[in-house]
């Protein structure tokens, strides 16, 4: 790290996200004392408590100690996974294994899986109303954490709060990333990350600005994330993320623009399906103290496009395509960020259709493909390097049963490798989910 760009760094740091905090905190501190309901005996407080029950009647909202509405969701879910060859892991796998027989490996080699991690449980919160600031927040867990299939554990997925005035709004905390905002369908477990789609969860500080002209919106939007939150790269093995070494942020921002689809149509009184599209890039940087295969800097680089359209009532298309360098912690490159020292390059994309052909069911199709460049990994042997990762897919739900539902999906995935044979598996799931 540069210690001259210190100074810098510090002060993006506290400009962009210290500052922000600092005044919200203030202003909640000093808001606070208003808003508390009046003590036991007045009769406001009766009153407020007549206001807390009715209101719960209404929107199944509860209500905090220090003032928030929230509403619980979430849903208990099985599913079963059936693979014809051998995927790198049973229930979140990023590729298919090679089945060159030559290396050892197996061909057809079976599995069968039955788990409940997908179960998931949140929390969105609504606040008060702090000097003109909106405040609202979510916390959402599943089961994706450490632990045995029978004994499984919290794994964070949503942890933030939003403050929002006119057409600002910031937000703290984990979710999504800023950059491919899109996933398919299929494959719930991942998302066909590392297979064509990129992007995950980590934590971030976000501004937002929106602005509406008509039934147009546009929106401008940047983020200030950690790098190597997904990776956890460490390429020098003194235990600090490479990421976190670098002593910057990485960077991603979005333009986006929506209308209502002009392809769409909706029953009366429903608005239409939209028409949106946006641009995107990320910037990340990570070092290590150690050179390693003779460097010790390496940038990852990412840019792309979304588009979703919708079609007549509920019909869709919707896709991503992307570029990009060293793609590992935005899940990219099936998985190959930096190899022998150098950056390893890549590019995707994914494509979907679906829709709802009766109010019982939902059907979709979809295919998605990552190709890392061939020359970046490494040749031969066991520890070949991945050049395509694709996936065909479709499926669907049945939803005539709500709060029930029942879900298919069938998964056609090959992985291509340099200097042995590829891997390819059928894979089936079926599903059934309890929503609350």
């Amino acid at each position: 790290m540069n210690c001259a760009q210190s100074p810098v760094r510090a002060l993006l740091w506290f400009a962009a996200v210290v500052l922000p905090l600092a005044v919200a905190a203030q202003a909640r501190a000093d808001s606070f004392a208003q808003q508390q309901p009046a003590a036991t005996g007045d009769p406001t407080d009766l009153a407020k408590r007549v206001e807390v029950l009715e209101r719960a009647q209404k929107t199944s909202e509860f209500l905090t100690k220090l003032g928030s509405y929230f509403k619980l969701y979430g849903f208990a879910r099985i599913d079963a996974v059936y693979d014809d060859s051998e995927p790198n892991t049973s229930q979140i796998p990023i590729f298919i294994a090679s089945e060159d027989v030559n290396t050892g490996a197996h061909k057809n080699d079976d599995y069968f899986s039955l788990y409940t991690r997908l179960t998931r449980i949140g929390f969105d919160f609504n606040g008060p109303t702090l000097e003109s600031f909106d405040v609202d927040g979510k916390i959402e867990v599943d089961f994706y954490g450490a632990g045995s299939n029978s004994r499984n554990s919290f794994r964070m997925r949503h942890a933030y709060l939003t403050l929002k005035k006119g057409n600002v709004t910031f937000l703290g905390g984990q979710t999504i990333d800023l950059v491919s905002p899109l996933w398919p369908s299929a494959n719930p477990d991942m998302l066909n990350w590392n297979a064509g789609n990129t992007g995950d969860r980590r934590p971030q500080a976000r501004l937002t600005y929106e602005h509406k002209h008509g039934e147009a919106k546009f929106l401008v939007q940047g983020a200030l994330a950690l790098q190597s939150a997904i990776d956890n790269s460490d390429a020098n093995g003194d235990t600090i993320l490479d990421g976190e070494d670098a002593g910057l942020p990485q960077l991603q921002a979005r333009l986006g623009f929506e209308v209502p689809s002009p392809v769409a149509t909706a029953p009366e009184g429903k608005a239409k399906g939209p028409l949106s599209i946006g641009i995107w890039g990320a910037r990340g940087w990570e070092e290590t103290d150690v050179p390693v295969a003779g460097d010790d800097d390496f940038n990852v680089i990412l840019w792309g496009l979304d588009a979703n359209v919708y079609v007549g009532d509920t019909a869709y298309v919707r896709g991503e395509i992307w570029k990009g360098s060293n793609l590992d912690d935005l899940r990219g490159g099936i998985g190959q960020g930096v190899v022998a020292g150098e950056e390893v390059h890549s590019q995707g994309y994914w494509i979907e259709f679906g829709g709802r052909p009766s109010q019982a069911l939902e059907l979709f199709v979809g295919y998605s493909a990552d190709e890392p460049n061939r020359t970046d990994v490494t040749n031969g042997g066991a520890a070949a390097g991945r050049t395509r990762n694709e996936i065909g897919y479709a499926g669907g739900k049945i939803i005539s049963w709500k709060p029930v539902e029942v879900g298919f999906e069938y998964m056609h995935w090959e992985t291509d490798f340099r200097g042995i044979a590829e891997g390819r598996d059928n894979r089936y799931r079926l599903w059934i989910a309890y929503h609350f």
